[in-house]
């Protein structure tokens, strides 16, 4: 499968009335297929689940799912096309709220599970949760042929349990976690291969739970090769947690292995399966904990994988984690954090930051590609774009390979931890000179109504007229910012990244032209560019030259985003 070599924001359904997009994402193993979960306008407790393909080259917006119902995408229409009953097992109609709260999807794209952990039974108060089977019976054949189940639920219910909190799934099985039942917490099963007719209701398989001791068992379930894994996290003050292994018999659940880490706090908070591997993550990054199924069937630590995903990360908060045989990912609050394992890698290189952003992410992986979210939270999607973005970017394009080194230069609109700034406050890194000669910082500013929403760790430049008055007199305005290649060999490294500017703009190095242009009026999307020559030794100026043309004030600015300087160095 080809990618663009450079990030993409994955296009947003048109005219649909959404907050929090990207408020869960999952991506089958294969990266063919990635699963966005959004919450609605009117009512964020009622969620919708956007299916996305990847087909010829980029990727294309193909089902809706909700509570029981599943639409396709046929041009500029959705098509109802499956649905199943509101009704359980014990035949109570079940409103589906915080569904896509977890999401699960199976190696292929065609088995997907989708939890709703304060779904209400009989129209009451008494939130049970649940979760949803969707299936693509003929998936391996080109033409989609999807069933649906009615809500699963468990007959041993207790209301607030937040059954569906955590799901899983692969081609044989699918998983449930309810942390927050009483007694301890819970865990379910259901065998798909049990299930005759998909449309008819069935209750979940009960995992027994360890001990007396859990606290909240299934917060996290992970499925892989028939074999079963829970995390009980415990408490904020009782105990590192464990996570629970248990070998999937064709007619009981044997308890196989326990893993835990006495150094990490919360240890198995978030669970993340790939293949043979498994990742395990606490409440900070210290407790990350890579895992390979050995040749006798155990789980044994892969220390090489550990010792780089702790480099310089130890003490950030976990949001989210995702894992691929090709990545391992960390969602922080300070930003996304990649380790890739690819082609040309230098074995797992570490956590390096590649974006940062204001809100926490979510994160997956697929293939050799990640997902993310640029989550503008509360703000409805519109036809110039609200409620968050989504970004996919190929492993190759943020993991370091090998002989190479990464040397930190920076987007517009962030701080010295690549943290975006808010609007109104001075860009650290840039210095415009107005087009009267006066020098001094940009300006952060919220994009104006014709421009794009900066991708994740970036924000708009201006002048300070346009976050006062939203205009700026026409001429030209220089923003510059300083390389400094002391000790580094300037014919070594190159310069690469996106940018868009209001009006047009020009790139120079060192106060020559690189051949750089943007051209067009369009504000809309990102251009990409490389430069891999004109620097010298020692310090180095990067010049991006704007013009504002418009004969009437009115807005200009600069976005420069996925900046990346790299040195060729000796493998």
């Amino acid at each position: 499968m080809t990618m663009s070599a450079t990030s993409t924001n994955l296009p947003k359904p048109e005219h649909e009335p959404i907050v929090n997009f990207g408020r869960t994402l999952a991506m089958s193993e294969d990266g063919s297929t990635l699963l966005v979960a959004a919450q609605k306008a009117a009512s964020p407790v009622f969620g919708v689940v956007y299916l996305y393909r990847f087909q010829n080259k980029q990727w294309t917006l193909s089902a809706r799912l909700q509570p029981n119902l599943l639409e396709l995408r046929d041009e500029d229409a959705w098509v109802e096309t499956a649905e199943s009953s509101w009704r359980d097992a014990f035949g109570r109609p079940i409103v589906g709220y915080d569904f896509g709260a977890a999401l699960s999807i199976s190696k292929d794209g065609s088995k997907i599970a989708i939890g709703a952990p304060a779904a209400a039974a009989d129209h009451s108060t008494i939130y049970v949760g649940a979760a949803y089977l969707f299936v693509d019976q003929k998936a391996a054949r080109g033409k989609p042929d999807w069933q649906l189940s009615p809500p699963i639920t468990n007959d041993d219910f207790d209301g607030g349990q937040s059954f569906g909190a955590a799901v899983a799934i692969d081609d044989d099985n699918v998983a449930f976690g309810a942390p927050d039942k009483a007694g301890g917490g819970g865990a379910y099963v259901s065998r798909l291969g049990h299930i005759a007719d998909l449309g008819s209701s069935i209750f979940a398989e009960k995992v027994e739970t360890p001990s007396e001791n859990t606290q909240h068992f299934g917060t996290a379930v992970a499925l892989s090769s028939n074999t079963l894994f829970v995390s009980d996290p415990g408490s904020a003050d009782a105990h590192t947690g464990v996570v629970h292994g248990y070998r999937l018999a064709s007619t009981d659940l044997e308890p196989s292995i326990q893993l835990s880490n006495p150094d990490g706090m919360g240890f198995g908070r978030a669970l993340a399966m790939a293949g043979n591997k498994m990742l395990v993550a606490g409440d900070t990054a210290s407790s990350l904990v890579v895992y390979d199924r050995a040749e006798n069937g155990g789980w044994k630590q892969d220390k090489k994988a550990d010792a780089a995903v702790g480099n310089g990360v130890s003490n950030l908060e976990v949001m989210s984690i995702a894992l691929s045989k090709h990545a391992i990912v960390l969602g922080a609050r300070d930003g996304v954090h990649v380790a890739g394992n690819v082609k040309g890698a230098a074995g797992w290189p570490g956590l390096s930051k590649v974006i940062g952003s204001r809100q926490t992410h979510a994160v997956a992986a697929g293939g050799e590609l990640v997902a993310y979210q640029n989550a503008r939270i509360g703000k409805a999607l519109s036809d110039q774009g609200g409620a968050g973005d989504v970004v996919v970017s190929p492993l190759g394009v943020l993991a370091v390979a090998k002989g190479e080194r990464v040397i930190r230069v920076f987007n517009t609109g962030v701080d010295q931890d690549g943290k975006v700034r808010s609007p109104g406050e001075n860009d650290l890194h840039y210095i415009m000179t107005t087009r009267t000669g006066d020098h001094g910082p940009a300006v952060i500013v919220d994009p104006d109504a014709a421009w794009m929403a900066p991708p994740v760790g970036s924000a708009w430049i201006a002048p300070i007229s346009v976050y006062h008055e939203r205009k700026t007199p026409q001429g030209v305005y220089d923003y510059t910012m300083k390389i400094d290649l002391r000790g580094i060999d300037e014919k070594s490294v190159s310069l690469s990244g996106e940018w868009v500017t209001d009006n047009t703009g020009i790139i120079l190095l060192n106060g020559k032209a690189t051949g750089v242009q943007h051209k067009d009026r369009d504000f809309t999307k990102l251009r990409s560019f490389s430069i891999s020559s004109g620097f010298v030794k020692g310090p180095n100026v990067l010049l991006f030259k704007v013009t504002n043309g418009h004969a009437l004030h009115n807005p200009s600015g600069l976005l420069v985003a996925n900046l990346r300087l790299v040195q060729r160095t000796k493998p």
